[in-house]
């Protein structure tokens, strides 16, 4: 990733915590945020977040998925797709900017509108993402990485849909225009206009999708924490880390506990004003949580960078921005209904986040699961050969597997870059390394005892 591209992601990123994080305190800062400051401020944040966001996904991610999006019109579509939303969701922040400026207020439809537009290229590329690990789970159900994510990625629709269900019942009761006053008022029963059991319906959606989202958490945490130790010995093992990555999982769960505790009441008691410390830490433990999820593709990224395997360097560091931004997308949303609506923007980055773990997930798995194979295949040839050993020279016995490992090497990756536009992560210079590892294990068993 060059300079410009660190720096508009860095934007991104920055800005989007920025959006999460003023949301789900909004409460405690509400007469600010009505100001003349608070409303530049909400409109400078939200402009650099959907704008980085836009160039991030016609620059970065258009070039580094060409190959992929070629031989795979599929992807072409869904890219083309994000595309057009993310221009139509742009116009409806703009409309949204222009009537909080010359009225001070907006109206929530048009929110509504941005929410349920965004939410089509969230559940497709969701969806895709969950059917490509069923069909690889169903093929290989040995693989933990392809197991857990065949777990995760299904858990994150169900909890983001009954999120979605609960915010819509809750829009029902809020008013349709939102001004400084009346901003936040779905959770006042004094002004709120939804009944007793449609506030109780909403109440048990979000405290059942917050249970499966933070199973989905830690199903993620597995994953990423499993996908690092297969390239540990690259990497080199740090207790520190590991220590580390469990702080997040562990605030997230302490931050949700008396939440958790209300479930059974058919209550949601997070956005309640004495639980704001409990928010607050559960919110930062989260977000913390994405980048380091984020942080482990792109440390394994740049470890592939170093060996000159480029183009799988690139799927992992769409994978780490996808993870990254998918959580912190889903954490800030629109809840508390500010004004001005703070988290609309981050919930209007759902397509973008939701794409790039898609490819970057799919293109990282990908090259995984063929240098699987491909070992495999260079065991069972190593073990075929050996049988030969007593009647071929040693060195001339080398050279043929070499060779013959050479031609596995093109072989798949040909194969892979003409079905997937995906190269495998395993080098001819790998392969080689792990030939020799096998001869020498395979030698060994030989030996007489």
């Amino acid at each position: 990733m060059n300079r410009t591209s660190f720096i508009i992601t860095s934007i991104l990123l920055s800005t989007l915590i920025i959006d999460t994080v003023v949301a789900n305190i909004y409460d405690m800062i509400s007469k600010e945020l009505a100001s003349s400051w608070g409303v530049a401020f909400f409109i400078i944040n939200s402009a650099s977040l959907l704008g980085t966001g836009f160039v991030f996904l016609l620059g970065f991610v258009k070039q580094k998925t060409e190959s992929i999006r070629t031989a795979k019109l599929a992807f072409n579509k869904l890219y083309r797709l994000v595309i057009v939303i993310q221009i139509l969701l742009i116009a409806i922040f703009a409309f949204i900017s222009i009537q909080i400026v010359f009225t001070s207020q907006y109206f929530m439809i048009w929110t509504i509108i941005g929410l349920i537009i965004s939410s089509i290229p969230f559940y497709l590329s969701l969806g895709l993402l969950a059917k490509r690990f069923f069909i690889w789970y169903g093929s290989n159900r040995h693989n933990l990485i392809v197991l857990l994510y065949s777990l995760a990625i299904p858990s994150t629709l169900v909890g983001t849909t009954m999120i979605d269900i609960s915010l819509y019942v809750l829009y029902l009761g809020s008013p349709m225009v939102i001004d400084s006053l009346t901003a936040g008022t779905q959770n006042d029963p004094l002004t709120s206009t939804l009944s007793y059991s449609m506030k109780e319906v909403s109440d048990t959606l979000l405290g059942l999708a917050t249970v499966i989202l933070i199973i989905d958490y830690i199903l993620l945490w597995t994953a990423s924490a499993v996908l690092l130790y297969q390239y540990s010995h690259r990497l080199g093992k740090s207790t520190t880390y590991w220590m580390i990555i469990f702080l997040p999982l562990a605030f997230t769960l302490f931050g949700v506990f008396p939440t958790l505790l209300e479930i059974s009441t058919a209550n949601f008691p997070f956005f309640e004003p004495d639980m704001i410390l409990f928010r607050i830490i559960a919110t930062l433990a989260a977000i913390a949580g994405g980048l380091l999820f984020g942080a482990t593709f792109f440390t394994i990224a740049k470890s592939m960078r170093r060996i000159r395997q480029d183009s799988v360097s690139d799927y992992l560091n769409l994978a780490g921005w996808g993870i990254s931004l998918f959580i912190i997308t889903i954490i800030g949303g629109l809840v508390l209904i500010p004004y001005p609506p703070f988290a609309i923007a981050a919930s209007f980055t759902a397509p973008l986040a939701s794409y790039l773990l898609y490819i970057g997930v799919y293109s990282s798995a990908m090259s995984i699961s063929e240098d699987t194979e491909l070992r495999r295949s260079i065991r069972r040839a190593a073990v075929n050969e050996l049988k030969l050993l007593d009647s071929i020279g040693t060195a001339q016995m080398s050279q043929q597997l070499q060779d013959k490992v050479a031609r596995l090497v093109k072989e798949y990756s040909d194969k892979m870059d003409k079905d997937t536009g995906i190269q495998p992560y395993l080098s001819e210079e790998d392969a080689k390394q792990y030939l020799d590892e096998v001869m020498k294990e395979l030698d060994k068993n030989r030996s007489p005892k």
